[in-house]
C-alpha cells in the first residue's frame, strides 16, 4: 500500500498539543472529543475545532463512527505518529503495524465529562466595550501549531473575554479559541 493511500489524521494538525495533560485536576482535559464531524482539543485557555474531513483522509462513513466519542491525547499522537494502517472501528482506532495490531479504544460523552466546546465556539458576539487585555504567547504559539498556522493567524475578538483564531490564507474549517487575561 502506498504511503499516500494510508488512512490516518494529517501531522500537520497535532490535537493533542492543545489538550490539558498537565492538568490533573481537570482529567477530561486529557482528551480530544468528535462531535457533528469536527474535533476538539482544550486545556481551558485555548480551544481548537477543526473539521474531520479537512485533517484526515478517512471516509465520512468511518468519521460517522466517532461521533459522541473521545479518545486520550497521548493515544491520538501515537496513531497520528504510526506508519501502520489506521482503521475506526465504533469502539476503537485501530492502527495495524506489519507484525502486531494496537486498539485505541474510544470512550463515551457519559465516561468523560468533556466540556461543552461546540457552545463556545459557535457564540455570536460584537465588541461592546474596549478594553486592554493579554494573551499567553505560550498558548497562541501552541494554536498556530496545532492549527499549522505557518503564515500565521488572524483574531476575531468575542464580547465575552475571548479570540476566535483563524489561520490566515487557509480555507480549512479549522479555527481555535484563546482566553484573554485583563490587565
Amino acid at each position: 500500500m502506498k504511503t499516500e493511500d494510508r488512512k490516518n489524521f494529517d501531522k500537520s494538525y497535532p490535537l493533542y498539543l492543545a489538550c490539558g495533560l498537565k492538568d490533573t485536576m481537570r482529567t477530561s482535559m486529557h482528551y480530544i472529543m468528535f462531535s457533528n464531524g469536527y474535533a476538539y482539543a482544550t486545556n481551558s485557555h485555548i480551544l481548537v475545532k477543526a473539521r474531520l474531513t479537512d485533517i484526515s483522509n478517512f471516509e465520512e462513513r468511518d468519521l460517522a463512527l466517532l461521533d459522541g466519542k473521545l479518545i486520550h491525547a497521548n493515544n491520538f499522537k501515537k496513531i497520528v505518529q504510526s506508519k501502520g494502517e489506521v482503521s475506526i472501528t465504533s469502539e476503537a482506532i485501530v492502527v495495524r503495524e506489519t507484525e502486531f495490531e494496537v486498539q485505541y479504544p474510544l470512550l463515551s460523552k457519559k465516561q468523560v465529562r468533556f466540556p461543552d466546546c461546540e457552545s463556545v465556539v459557535g457564540r455570536k458576539g460584537d465588541v461592546i466595550l474596549q478594553v486592554q487585555f493579554g494573551i499567553s504567547a505560550e498558548y497562541l504559539c501552541t494554536l498556530s501549531d496545532v492549527m499549522n498556522a505557518y503564515n500565521g493567524v488572524a483574531m476575531e475578538w468575542k464580547s465575552n473575554n475571548m479570540f476566535v483564531v483563524t489561520p490566515i490564507g487557509e480555507y480549512k474549517d479549522i479555527k481555535g479559541v484563546i482566553m484573554t487575561k485583563l490587565i
